[in-house]
């Protein structure tokens, strides 16, 4: 996950916290306060790793089209 390849940790890894963040926002989890308002500034590294993700080739025909 830290390195500039793309390996099987990374394709494991994202889906499960792209899950966790989309749903940490929701009306719903609110009351839980699972800390991830304000994710990207509190965890920089992960961010700029998940944004590399989202930037590699086929990315987009990956997302589910119910989450836009």
């Amino acid at each position: 996950m830290a390195g500039p390849e793309l390996t099987a940790a990374d394709i494991v890894a994202y889906p499960g916290l792209k899950l966790l963040l989309r749903a940490s926002r929701h009306p719903q989890a609110a009351p839980l306060a699972l800390g991830f308002d304000d994710f990207e500034t509190r965890f920089p590294g992960i961010a700029a790793w998940m944004q590399r993700v989202e930037q590699l080739p086929g990315y987009e025909k990956t997302y589910p089209p119910h989450w836009r």
